[in-house]
């Protein structure tokens, strides 16, 4: 449903105590987050913090009826949370994220869950670092 408020796409970062990261990506309205805006768990905050990393304003509402096709063939509503990339400190690699293209939440940065496949099985990650590969 429309909230008739533009949209903009927030590039983030998941900077974990381990040295681990994932990033993604939310929609939601313009304003929500700034470029530079650290975001960590009060309750927990030695796990770690997100970084806003980039802002890319839509000068459009993105909720489902101004959905935007963008060229992963997937539809990215606002609200919804992407992981794209994992980073492995322990293999020094990066994985994709079995969920991806699809959202991997619907509430922001801390709100996703996702897995990867790396060499011994498949490892979980997410919200505030609770779930981690």
């Amino acid at each position: 449903m429309s909230d008739l408020v533009n949209d903009s796409i927030y590039a983030w970062t998941w900077h974990d105590a381990s040295g681990d990261y994932w990033r993604g990506f939310t929609v939601d309205d313009v304003g929500s987050y700034f470029a530079g805006q650290v975001l960590s768990w009060s309750a927990h905050p030695e796990y770690g913090f997100y970084t806003i990393d980039a802002v890319s304003p839509q000068g459009q509402d993105l909720s489902v009826a101004y959905q935007v096709l963008y060229g992963t063939g997937q539809y990215w509503q606002e609200g919804q949370t992407y992981v794209s990339d994992y980073y492995d400190v322990q293999t020094a690699s990066h994985y994709t994220p079995i969920n991806w293209p699809y959202p991997d939440g619907h509430f922001g940065p801390g709100s996703e869950y996702d897995s990867v496949l790396k060499y011994f099985g498949y490892d979980n990650f997410g919200g505030f670092g609770l779930w981690l590969a």
